[in-house]
């Protein structure tokens, strides 16, 4: 159960972080005029990246088929590590002082 927690945990940070990455984007010249799916399948790498997540998901996720060449999304992705680098001290600070996520299945963290 916990590494099956982990993994969830793992995905809603990749989910959070990549939302907040396509949230920056809207307002850099660059990206706002590729194709949101590019922009969106790159914040993705970029968070899973940032997060450490393994070589080989991040490899699996950028091997699916896109209606359109990968140059795009491999386009946008230094352009978003920039955006992450400039903002990343805002960031660091917001999730350090998030409260840790609860699971149903810590009930001793409820009591």
């Amino acid at each position: 159960i916990v590494a099956n927690n982990t993994r969830i945990t793992m995905t809603q940070d990749i989910i959070e972080l990549s939302r907040y990455l396509m949230e920056l984007a809207i307002y850099d010249l660059h990206l706002s005029a590729e194709r949101p799916s590019s922009v969106a399948h790159a914040a993705i790498v970029v968070a899973m990246n940032h997060l450490h997540v393994s070589t080989r998901m991040v490899n699996e996720w950028l091997s699916l088929t896109l209606e359109h060449s990968s140059y795009k999304t491999d386009c946008c992705i230094p352009r978003l590590q920039h955006i992450l680098a400039v903002n990343g001290e805002s960031l660091s600070s917001a999730w350090s002082s998030m409260p840790p996520p609860t699971s149903p299945t810590n009930v001793e963290d409820h009591a």
